[in-house]
């Protein structure tokens, strides 16, 4: 079998002189009441989710100094690090010196995202940052659900609904939001820096990779779609923005940037890296019996050179006058799966598989056959299932790690044959 990506491509454009191109797979009377069904399922899901999300997040205190591990916990320390930083104060043990108050938070983020907390919590706050954080998330699977629709509707409007729910359904957003996490929007802002590089617009785009970054282990991996059709000015745009921020936050508290950024990287608690779902760098530092930092260390300079090699390829291979162009979506897929399993994450971050998923189902829409199908739905029971319940199944991190690199290595053929297509030397 032939992966050509020509019919993955047309599927979103077909017309009367291809009549066999883009036929709905999901087109019979009985699949198209399933697919209808498991629509109303994971609409009735994402209420639940977000209801459950915010009414825990609103059951926390005010007071953005209180330990209470109740409520959006997470986001009332992100809080408490910009009070430490609005005072001219490096929220870092080893960096605060002598102004180190008695509420100061170790903050896990790198140097360039503490101004950046701003967006949230000036001048309102806890309460600030908690609406903000919830209605920016609203708005980002807003978002995510206008892209996952476009991108399925060639399947027709129980697929494209589909698309349109599969984010909101993602069970982990339940905890991102009751812990007042920015996963969502980070998200959120990748799918935006893919709608607006898929328009040609690559500053925006630029700038919105560059606030996606607050969360590097979520956004750093989708560089290599600035290589597509060469808008990688957009990636200088960010890189810019997130240098600028950087030297303003290490002026701003008086800490030299080298010293910032050294504490940063080896300061940081790396048991963090131990904490996640079963799969990367903590649990295979678990079981090798060394420590997680050269683990860490390793899995991140390996997922680096892979994402090194696609955009190498990408800028060797898509000028603009040299056949097909290639989409985004396969290629955002590969780019989430690789940053999900090998840089460590916890569940409620799963939302960035997002790309992955809506690729995969796209394929399978478009190329009806038992592997495509069994791994589109493989892949949607990994992110939609409760993780109360994956967590019962022997050996679920790796599982879902093997179906993950799978769906990566089917969609990455795609994005290769394209290459190969598109060199003058193919004919």
């Amino acid at each position: 079998m032939t992966l050509t990506p020509r019919r993955f491509d047309s599927a979103r454009n077909s017309d009367a002189t291809n009549p066999g191109m883009g036929r709905p797979f999901f087109s019979g009377r009985w699949t198209d009441i399933t697919v209808w069904v498991a629509v109303c399922c994971l609409a009735v899901s994402s209420v639940g989710i977000a209801v459950k999300g915010v009414s825990t997040a609103w059951a926390a205190g005010a007071d953005e100094t209180t330990r209470s591990r109740v409520g959006d916990c997470d986001m009332r320390d992100r809080a408490a690090e910009y009070r430490c930083f609005r005072k001219g104060v490096y929220p870092n043990y080893g960096l605060a010196g002598r102004k180190r108050p008695a509420w100061l938070r170790n903050t896990p983020y790198p140097p360039y995202a503490l101004p950046m907390f701003a967006i949230f919590f000036e001048p309102g706050g806890v309460l600030q940052g908690r609406v903000l954080i919830e209605v920016l998330s609203a708005a980002s699977l807003v978002l995510m659900g206008v892209y996952g629709y476009r991108q399925l509707r060639f399947a027709g409007p129980a697929m494209a609904s589909i698309g349109a729910v599969a984010g909101a359904a993602i069970t982990g957003n339940s905890t991102a939001i009751e812990l007042g996490h920015f996963s969502i929007i980070c998200v959120g802002l990748l799918v935006g820096q893919m709608m607006l590089l898929e328009n040609g617009r690559r500053m925006p785009a630029g700038i919105c990779w560059a606030l996606a970054m607050i969360k590097p282990q979520i956004a750093l991996a989708f560089v290599p779609l600035f290589m597509v059709k060469r808008q990688w000015r957009g990636l200088l745009v960010g890189c810019s923005l997130l240098g600028l921020s950087w030297l303003f936050s290490c002026w701003w508290t008086n800490v030299p940037p080298t010293v910032a950024i050294s504490q940063w990287f080896s300061g940081l608690s790396w048991v963090l890296a131990t904490r996640g779902q079963g799969i990367g760098p903590g649990a295979l530092a678990a079981w090798l019996g060394i420590d997680p930092l050269y683990v860490h260390s390793a899995m991140i300079v390996s997922c680096g050179c892979l994402l090194a090699v696609v955009c190498w390829l990408l800028l060797r291979r898509t000028a603009d006058d040299r056949g097909l162009t290639i989409r985004l979506a396969p290629l955002a897929g590969v780019c989430a799966v690789l940053g999900e399993v090998f840089v460590y994450h916890h569940h409620y971050d799963n939302v960035m598989l997002f790309p992955a998923l809506i690729a995969i189902l796209a394929l399978a829409a478009e190329r009806p056959a038992g592997w495509s199908a069994g791994l589109a739905t493989a892949m949607a029971a990994t992110v939609w299932i409760p993780q109360r319940l994956i967590a019962q199944v022997p050996f679920n991190g790796v599982g879902r790690a093997v179906i993950w690199l799978m769906v990566a290595a089917v969609l990455m053929l795609f994005v290769v044959d394209a290459l190969v297509e598109r060199s003058p030397q193919v004919k």
